[in-house]
């Protein structure tokens, strides 16, 4: 979290990922899907649906572990929790921090 505040400062265009809502969440991670790894919009909206269906249907205080777990990442080391393929975030920090701003762009790379 330090590494993530340093790099980016808190503002309502760089909310910090404990921040989020659970909606906005999965929306970047879906992003984070589609632009670093490549995965089809429909296919990364679904990935994100069942991993947040499957966090729901827990039973209580593992559901509220694995909660706190997912939440207090970023939506682009989840993301690549996801796809199975850690990126090197620094190399595509530029990007990520476009997404965080809302601006849509196509997958690069």
């Amino acid at each position: 979290m330090l590494f993530y505040n340093a790099l980016w400062p808190i503002t309502p265009q760089r909310p910090h990922p404990a921040t989020l809502t659970d909606d906005e969440f999965w929306r970047l991670t879906e992003n984070c899907l589609i632009v670093f790894h490549r995965i089809q919009e429909e296919d990364a909206y679904e990935l994100c649906k069942r991993t947040a269906e499957r966090i729901n249907v827990l039973p209580g205080r593992q559901r509220i572990l694995v909660y706190t777990m997912v939440y207090q990442t970023t939506p682009f080391n989840f993301a690549c929790d996801l796809a199975d393929n850690q990126l090197n975030f620094m190399y595509h920090a530029y990007a990520y921090n476009r997404i965080l701003n809302g601006e849509v762009f196509l997958p690069y790379n």
